[in-house]
């Protein structure tokens, strides 16, 4: 997992997105965290239905992933795409995005 003030690094822009609910869960964000380093950090954060076993449901978050790490001079350009675009539709090939 990744740490949001490691090597001194500080947040620069954040953007949650909500995601459509699915058979398990309600409530999912999708938030994305662009740090002074130029990484982008990625977390989940989901509530689950009520079931059997919990019958209130219960949130989770996964925490904080590295998403992808962005070329020199090309970081906020590519997070601007990013949010314009619903933070998820931006090819990897697009404004020097390096990663997955």
């Amino acid at each position: 997992m990744a740490k949001l003030s490691a090597r001194g690094r500080v947040e620069v822009f954040r953007v949650e997105v909500m995601l459509p609910d699915t058979e398990l869960c309600v409530n999912r964000v999708d938030t994305y965290a662009l740090m002074s380093d130029r990484v982008m950090l990625r977390k989940l954060t989901v509530h689950f239905r009520p079931d059997a076993f919990k019958p209130q449901g219960y949130s989770h978050s996964y925490g904080w992933t590295v998403a992808r790490k962005l070329r020199q001079g090309h970081a906020r350009v590519a997070f601007d795409a990013m949010v314009a675009a619903g933070a998820g539709v931006v090819k990897m090939g697009d404004f020097g995005l390096v990663g997955e």
